[in-house]
């Protein structure tokens, strides 16, 4: 075997491992949940050493003990495979909120992270005027007072969240719309859009699940968590390749605690979601540019 010969299956194999670093874009695994538990339960850590995976694997949720009594694991009408935010059957109106005991920020971030989950709402009877919704939101300042602490919607906990209002009781069990798709940031809503039609009128009867990515990148700067750059937030629901929101905010969110929460008479089961980090856009220039000078290598030896 003459040295061309040798010369060219060494850059053939370099261009593969260059095309197979470009196609795993999608970045480290920082964290995943597939909610599977064996029984319900209050405590929405149970068995969260087998549940989870990635980077922070093993890794539990906070609650607000003020709030936890509508959060479930477990839940048995879904085959104890996933956590519940929200009522059951009853129709008390309720707050429920868990966020990860883990800041993603630094070089967690560095790129962007990107959060998807599965999930279905539903809503519970209301008996009395009330909002229902639920939120994913990321940017939370430090804990606190876990009794009281509501990290995405008080205007001190720093954070900035997209909302899905499901709609509005009227006190005899009417759900008036619009259902709307809100951004709150540090408490105050910002942005307000009619919701998309997956999640329109009275909802869906029975439940669907539906798969929502949301992709949070820094304007200007490579990490989205710092003290000089704003968040750009892209929702995509259902491997629609058009974002649903494109969304970007007016304040700096530096610290990084990623929470989740339904309220009023909204029921989200979400079946599974996780966090990975997006790689910087540098990395990926580098390793497209090597994957090109590797292709034009190969080209001039042929000739």
């Amino acid at each position: 075997m003459n040295r061309n010969v040798i010369a060219r299956i060494c850059v053939m194999s370099l261009a593969v491992v260059a095309i197979w670093f470009v196609a795993d874009a999608r970045g480290d695994l920082l964290f995943s949940d597939n909610c599977y538990t064996t029984t319900l339960s209050s405590d929405v850590n149970q068995d969260i050493a087998t549940r989870t995976g990635g980077k922070y694997a093993g890794t539990g949720y906070l609650y607000a003990a003020n709030y936890s009594a509508n959060t479930k694991v477990g839940e048995s009408t879904y085959n104890y495979e996933d956590i519940r935010l929200g009522p059951g059957v009853s129709s008390s109106s309720a707050w429920a909120y868990i966020w990860l005991n883990q800041q993603l920020k630094g070089e967690d971030s560095a790129g962007g992270l990107e959060l998807t989950w599965t999930a279905s709402a539903t809503l519970s009877s209301g008996t009395a005027y009330g909002t229902s919704w639920f939120t994913v939101g990321v940017g939370a300042d430090e804990i606190g007072n876990t009794v009281d602490y509501r990290p995405l919607l008080s205007s001190t906990a720093g954070g900035v969240f997209v909302g899905f209002r499901l709609g509005t009781t009227d006190g005899s069990n009417n759900y008036a719309s619009p259902c709307q798709m809100m951004v709150h940031e540090d408490g105050v809503a910002q942005s307000i859009v009619p919701i998309p039609n997956w999640l329109s009128g009275a909802l869906e009867v029975p439940a669907v699940d539906h798969t929502f990515v949301m992709k949070v990148t820094g304007v200007g700067s490579d990490n989205p968590f710092s003290a000089t750059t704003p968040l750009n937030i892209k929702l995509y629901v259902d491997g629609a390749a058009t974002p649903v929101l494109d969304y970007t905010t007016a304040n700096y969110y530096p610290n990084n605690y990623i929470g989740m929460l339904s309220y009023g008479y909204c029921r989200l089961n979400l079946d599974s979601w996780s966090v990975s980090q997006i790689p910087e856009p540098s990395t990926l220039a580098l390793l497209t540019c090597g994957l090109f000078g590797l292709l034009a290598y190969a080209w001039r030896k042929r000739r």
